[in-house]
């Protein structure tokens, strides 16, 4: 009878142990799926993150050159009138404002934030940098776009000064002139003075912390940061 019950308690053993073993195994067999998807995932964001690093490069050099548009205009001004044929010459009064905006990709950092892959990992340092990227950085940059994107599309003022393709229907043109050289206008483009350099010192904040990612996503990644 005790051999019955020490067999029995043997075959349960064994039962029980193959039964841990095979959810031990389940268990790491789900982790490294998870770690592999993470991998994947951090891919994907490193390459969206590659591409914006070019697109902000580009629109901070846009926004320089027309604030330095903006003080030389100002300069212009404030040593004479200017006059019809100084439209077609002054280069602030050239471009319109369209390659402006800086809006960053998203969907990467947003699909695996979605698939909880984000939170599963235990890679704190490399999720608190993204998190702080993605949900802090970008927010505030995406914030003052659309703020400064509305004030342009309200402000009658922009158009009193863009391209030529866009002057020839405006059919006063000593209407125009009286404008531009008043000094309403004049403080109007002080005040976009302000407005541009504030822009660009944010945008080139926003630049820095993607730099600083990029670089932790290459080295959690083996891979080189890509300068641009």
């Amino acid at each position: 009878m005790n051999k019955l019950l020490a067999r029995g308690g043997i075959e349960f053993l064994a039962v029980l142990l193959g039964l841990s073993g095979s959810l031990w195994i389940d268990d790491i067999s789900k982790k490294n799926a998870q770690r592999k998807e993470f991998y994947q995932d951090l891919i994907a964001i490193n390459n969206e993150l590659i591409d914006d690093l070019k697109v902000v490069s580009e629109k901070i050099e846009w926004n320089e050159n027309k604030l330095k548009e903006i003080r030389e205009f100002l300069l212009i001004f404030e040593r004479s009138k200017i006059e019809k044929e100084a439209l077609d010459t002054i280069l602030f009064f050239k471009r319109p404002l369209a390659n402006r905006s800086f809006f960053g990709k998203k969907s990467a950092y947003s699909s695996s934030k979605s698939s909880g892959n984000l939170n599963r990992t235990g890679n704190l340092n490399i999720v608190q940098a993204l998190t702080k990227l993605y949900d802090e950085t970008y927010v505030r940059m995406d914030a003052n776009n659309k703020y400064m994107d509305d004030i342009t599309l309200r402000d009658d003022h922009w158009t009193w000064y863009l391209s030529q393709s866009t002057r020839k229907f405006i059919y006063n043109i000593d209407e125009v002139l009286n404008k531009i050289n008043s000094s309403e206008f004049y403080n109007w483009v002080i005040k976009n003075e302000f407005m541009f350099t504030y822009f660009i010192d944010l945008m080139r904040e926003t630049q820095s912390e993607m730099i600083k990612t990029q670089i932790q996503l290459a080295k959690e990644l083996n891979l080189e940061y890509v300068e641009d």
